[in-house]
Parts: C-alpha cells; sequence; structure tokens
C-alpha cells in the first residue's frame, strides 16, 4: 500500500477517543456571537458523539460547551472547550456547566480532572461507546441526566427502526465479505468488536477480519490479499481529494484483491463517518449501499 503516512489525529479523537493519545493544543473558537438560553441542567460536552446523539435526540438546547472536534452547525456558535486532553479549564469555569460529559477508558482519567470537576460544582458523566448496544444505552443515559427521557426513548426508537429497516431491505440478498478501513493508508482496519463491525453487520456484510482478531488492527499488504474482500469501505471523514486519489492509487497497486479488481472500493468522507454517535443510522445506509448496489438502500436520514 506504499509508505505508511500518520493517521490525523482529529480520525483518532473520533474514532477512538478513549486511547491515550498525546495532542496539540488547538486555537480556540470565538466565543458566541450573542447569548444562547440553555435548559437545565446545562451540559459541557468533550465527546463529539455524546453532541452527536444530545442533538440527536433534540436537547442540544442543554449545551453550553463542546469539544474542538465537534462539527455540528447546530452547535457552531457553541464554546470550544477542548478535547481528549487539551481541556480548557478556564473557558469551562466561565460557563460554569452543571454536567461535564466525558469518555474515558479506567485509569486513563488526565490527572487532576476531577479536582477541576470537583471545584467547579460540576459532575462529570463518562460515557462508554464501543459498540452499536453502547450508542442506545448512551442514549438512554444522557436522558436520564438531561431530565429528557422521553426525547432519549424516542430518539433510541427513531435508531432502532432505522436499523431494522435497513435489516429488512438486505435480508433477501447474499452477505458480502467485506473490509472497513480507518485511515488513507488502507493499513488501519476495524476488526470485531466494535461499532462499525456491527453497522456492517446491520448492512448484510461480513467482516473478512477473524473473530479472534483485535477490534482495531493494522494490516500489511500481504494480510489483505489473503483476506481477499469483495468490498472495502474506506473511512475518510473531511478528505480531500487529492487524498482520496491517493488512497485509489495505493488500492491500484493490489490488483488481485477482488474489491480492487472489481471496483468494489467505496470511499466515505462525510464528518461523521468515524462517529459512534446519532449518525450511525445514516452510516448503517451508506455501507448497505456499498455492499448491495443492486438494490434500493438510501433512505432519508432520522430526524429528531
Amino acid at each position: 500500500m506504499g509508505q505508511r503516512r500518520p493517521r490525523p489525529l482529529a480520525k483518532l479523537f473520533l474514532l477512538l477517543p478513549w486511547w491515550g493519545i498525546a495532542t496539540e493544543g488547538c486555537d480556540r473558537a470565538a466565543p458566541p456571537a450573542a447569548p444562547i438560553a440553555a435548559a437545565q441542567p446545562t451540559v459541557v460536552s468533550l465527546v463529539p458523539a455524546a453532541t452527536d446523539l444530545i442533538v440527536g435526540m433534540d436537547a442540544a438546547d442543554h449545551l453550553i460547551g463542546v469539544s474542538n472536534y465537534d462539527q455540528n452547525p447546530q452547535v457552531s456558535r457553541l464554546s470550544r472547550v477542548g478535547d481528549y486532553l487539551t481541556t480548557d479549564w478556564e473557558r469551562i469555569t466561565e460557563l460554569h456547566p452543571q454536567l461535564i460529559l466525558t469518555q474515558y477508558a479506567p485509569g486513563r482519567t488526565p490527572a487532576g480532572f476531577e479536582e477541576h470537576v470537583l471545584a467547579l460544582g460540576s459532575e462529570q458523566e463518562n460515557l462508554h461507546i464501543e459498540r452499536l448496544n453502547d450508542i442506545y444505552a448512551a442514549l438512554t443515559q444522557l436522558g436520564d441526566i438531561c431530565n429528557e427521557n422521553q426525547k432519549a426513548a424516542d430518539a433510541a426508537e427513531r435508531l432502532h427502526r432505522q436499523m431494522q429497516n435497513i435489516r429488512d431491505r438486505v435480508s433477501h440478498v447474499p452477505i458480502v465479505p467485506a473490509l472497513i478501513v480507518v485511515d488513507e493508508t488502507g493499513q488501519d482496519a476495524a476488526g470485531p468488536g466494535n461499532y462499525l463491525d456491527d453497522l456492517l453487520t446491520v448492512a448484510g456484510g461480513r467482516n473478512v477480519l477473524d473473530p479472534a482478531s483485535p477490534a482495531w488492527p493494522t494490516l500489511d499488504r500481504e494480510t489483505i490479499l489473503r483476506l481477499a474482500p469483495q468490498v472495502i469501505v474506506q473511512l475518510l471523514p473531511g478528505a480531500s481529494s487529492q487524498v482520496q486519489a491517493q488512497a485509489m492509487q495505493d488500492w491500484n497497486a493490489l490488483p488481485d484483491v477482488p474489491a480492487v479488481r472489481d471496483h468494489r472500493i467505496v470511499q466515505l468522507t462525510g464528518p461523521e463517518v468515524l462517529m459512534p454517535g446519532y449518525h450511525v443510522g445514516d452510516l448503517a445506509e451508506q455501507f448497505a449501499a456499498a455492499l448491495h448496489p443492486e438494490i434500493s438502500t438510501t433512505q432519508p436520514a432520522v430526524q429528531p
């Protein structure tokens, strides 16, 4: 696949925010142009997926600050308060949220984080999102802490319906062996035991990686040849046309891979394609369209 290029940090943050990644400081976004009325309780989200879920359940009025990586237009006017490790406590103190949303694995919480939360008189709510079912659980969790249980339940029901609709539409077609890669080199893949693998199953695909593989393995070209995927889905959020073209050129160096031979490499570049948030239903739709172009699979996005 050519020389390995470094994976952009923003992709890592969206995909695996619980990894201990050293980050560079980010420029602060301008504060809101005008005050925004916030519902109670007020929430600062350091997790783009959590922000997406709150917006998806029509509870964005609780948000008063979001992470540096949030791109949803509905939160574009909110203060940017940091990311996985570069928390802007000065700005958070100015906002004085009642709740701060994080996603840290056990033992990964930055030193002093909990002390800052206590000093503010706020509460930390830590999310755990790895599998598709965790997304439904996170909706329930966010509904509880935001006092928006009905909105959360309605959002979960919409997402369930969307997933079931996809399952129904692909139930009569053959399951397609596929590979999901999450960087432009084609070497970082989505193995079993994560939400992307779950979405692939919903969409009528089968992960070509062994069930005993790591959840996020790194592959060499010999392994990709051996796996022989019929379809390759490459997730490149926000990638330029130059990056996409280079990635395709790299794939063309593997003409014996069935997906390359048959021109069945699909590059998805939407900003949400590596985010385990409310847009996973739309991502499952795109997976289904990539795997089964012979049937009509694309449906309107779920709406709050």
